[in-house]
């Protein structure tokens, strides 16, 4: 058994920005379950069918809202 330390945590952890959109019924095709230990995407598609939304993660703002506009045609920033 691993002993839990805050400060093991703060060095681990990654800087991430994220935006969630809705997007109601996903009609492309049905993504992958990803595999816990290797999530290695910038966006997943996720929640019931009919309230579905996809979140993408980038290393900067800049860099997720260009991910969002290269997967929805629309431009988030502001």
């Amino acid at each position: 058994v691993r002993k839990f330390e805050v400060k093991a945590l703060e060095n681990d952890k990654k800087r991430k920005c994220t935006l969630e959109i809705p997007i109601g019924d996903y009609e492309g095709q049905a993504p992958k379950e990803p595999e816990k230990e290797n999530i290695n995407v910038n966006y997943i598609v996720h929640g019931p069918k009919g309230y579905q939304r996809v979140t993408i993660r980038g290393n900067t703002r800049e860099e997720t809202f260009e991910i969002a506009k290269e997967l929805t045609g629309n431009d988030y920033s502001f």
